[in-house]
């Protein structure tokens, strides 16, 4: 299986865009709704795993705005 290039910060905020549209509502912590990653992923054409990890990385820049992940 050949290997998919870097995403690029572009890709990356779309993607962050894209699992912000699939947030439930009224929800503390925020939290997606069920398939959210799933279909993100199918949809950017990568594996659950990178979503996972984009994911992470957005949330930890939220909470500490001094991390520069994007």
């Amino acid at each position: 299986m050949p290997l998919k290039s870097n995403l690029t910060r572009d890709q990356r905020k779309q993607i962050v865009l894209h699992l912000l549209l699939r947030v439930k509502a009224n929800t503390d912590p925020v939290e997606l709704k069920r398939g959210a990653l799933i279909s993100t992923a199918n949809f950017f054409n990568r594996s659950r795993r990178t979503i996972a990890r984009l994911l992470k990385r957005a949330r930890l820049s939220y909470e500490d705005p001094s991390i520069c992940a994007f």
